[in-house]
């Protein structure tokens, strides 16, 4: 997904080695497919969220306290409740696009990459 704008981060809600956050955008702007086609997203939506399920790599044991193995305190999304949808600013939208275009040599793909730039770049 290409989201446009400003980032703010909210938390929802949090208990023990689990957090919602919900991560907000000037704009999704829509998605790029396997074949590289950009497709738009069709909203009027001023702001827009996105809800994010947070786990914490570390487990507190019964006192209180971090159980020695469980390594540095982390948050990390959990991919498993959250689609493994990549979220690319548009600016790395265009040079993720830029770069599989150096690298093609399928003509449909190059061609559809050349309309994804051109799309993308009007949103700048």
């Amino acid at each position: 997904m290409v989201v446009n704008g400003s980032f703010a981060v909210d938390e929802l809600s949090a208990s023990g080695s689990t957090a919602t956050v919900i991560v907000g955008v000037g704009r999704i702007l829509g998605k790029i497919d396997s074949d590289m086609k950009f497709i738009p997203r069709s909203s009027d939506a001023i702001k827009q969220g996105i809800l994010f399920t947070l786990i914490r790599n570390q487990e507190i044991g019964a006192d209180g306290k971090t159980l020695k193995d469980a390594g540095p305190a982390q948050w990390k999304i959990d991919t498993k409740a959250n689609d493994n949808v990549v979220w690319l600013n548009l600016d790395t939208a265009i040079r993720y696009v830029t770069e599989i275009g150096n690298k093609t040599t399928v003509a449909s793909t190059a061609r559809n990459i050349k309309e994804t730039l051109v799309t993308l770049g009007r949103y700048r």
